[in-house]
């Protein structure tokens, strides 16, 4: 009988083969990570993850910065539009205008209209240009003009 002082002999695993005997084999660098090495890669994927989030979190703060900063400019612009339509508005007024042409530039205001009717001259003492005549062109030289605006018009001898 066997005491339990006696070590037991150990038997070679049936995935190892005698033939290889060292430890570098396929099989020992299959081994299963221990948990030191496995807490490491945990942690440090967690930390790359965190930092990724803060990196992305501090772009979206800095964006939402930037785009309050750009309302209030946008907003200032409006206002600033809207004071100089009024400001020209308030200068086009014509009471302001024929208060500045009587007091500044010593105008008068109109007291009377007169209407000068001319006469024209009698349509005999008129002379007609001659129409112009233009060689005649082939449709698609025509079209090609218009399309490119190089046509010409000219009057062919209608009323003017």
């Amino acid at each position: 009988m066997s005491t339990g002082t006696e070590r037991r002999q150990r038997t070679p695993s049936p995935t190892r083969s005698p033939a290889r005997g060292n430890d570098a084999t396929p099989a020992a660098a299959a081994r299963p990570m221990n948990a030191a090495m496995m807490f490491s890669v945990v942690a440090l994927t967690i930390t790359v993850v965190g930092l990724l989030y803060l990196v992305q979190t501090a772009q979206v703060a800095s964006l939402g910065y930037e785009a309050t900063r750009l309302e209030q400019e946008r907003a200032a612009a409006a206002l600033e539009n809207q004071q100089l339509t009024y400001e020209v508005a308030s200068l086009e007024a014509l009471p302001r205008i024929e208060r500045l042409a009587v007091d500044t530039l010593d105008m008068q205001a109109v007291r009377a209209r007169i209407f000068v009717v001319v006469p024209l001259p009698p349509r005999d003492d008129l002379s007609l240009p001659e129409p112009v005549t233009r060689p005649e062109q082939s449709l698609a030289l025509r079209v090609w003009e218009r399309l490119t605006g190089q046509s010409t018009a000219t009057n062919m001898g209608g009323e003017p």
